[in-house]
């Protein structure tokens, strides 16, 4: 096919941390074909085109799907059920770290849109799987969580920086923060009483 592909960038975060207990790799790999100009560009590393790849280690991944890649080749990457429980956990855990996660309640609300009719048994494992990943970093989410003040601040404060990053507009996070909360409240927190 004379497509190539060669990693552009590789860091390990958080940097210089030999005792993070959550570390994860980025990797930007870039691709083109060899016939291209950017080919050049993919050999410099600085190839336009390119996925990222965010390589969790010591992650919790209590629900994983498996995709051959060709021979032997297994990726392993999240279900929807741990992306969604992943993303709602940044959310929550902002508070603890001192952080703002602009992306998160952008990314759960892309996927609420996309997903509308998850059923009763997909939000338990949603569930399921937030409690897992959250009690493993000293998180213990409640059915109110995302009414907390600061977490809605600190998710909206570097919110409008996506604009640039995004195709399309970019939607008020005043209309799609309430979007995210009631998906959010919507989970069978009963269960867990």
């Amino acid at each position: 096919y004379d497509l190539e592909c060669k990693i552009q960038s590789c860091k390990v975060q958080p940097a210089n941390k030999s005792d993070a207990q959550f570390p994860s790799i980025k990797m930007k790999i870039g691709y083109a074909y060899k016939h291209e100009q950017k080919y050049k560009r993919l050999l410099a590393g600085r190839c336009p085109t390119a996925i990222d790849i965010d390589y969790s280690l010591n992650e919790l991944m209590p629900n994983i799907d498996e995709f051959s890649i060709g021979g032997d080749g297994i990726l392993t990457a999240y279900t929807l059920i741990d992306l969604i429980a992943e993303k709602i956990r940044s959310v929550l855990q902002q508070l603890k770290r001192g952080r703002h996660r602009r992306q998160d309640v952008f990314d759960l609300f892309l996927l609420i849109e996309k997903f509308p009719d998850l059923d009763a048994v997909v939000k338990a494992k949603i569930l399921d799987s937030l409690i897992v990943k959250a009690h493993s970093r000293g998180i213990y989410p409640q059915a109110e969580s995302f009414r907390d003040e600061e977490i809605r601040k600190r998710s909206k404060a570097e919110y409008p920086t996506l604009a640039d990053e995004i195709v399309g507009d970019l939607p008020d996070f005043d209309l799609i923060y309430p979007v995210v909360q009631s998906f959010y409240e919507s989970l069978p927190w009963e269960r867990l009483e």
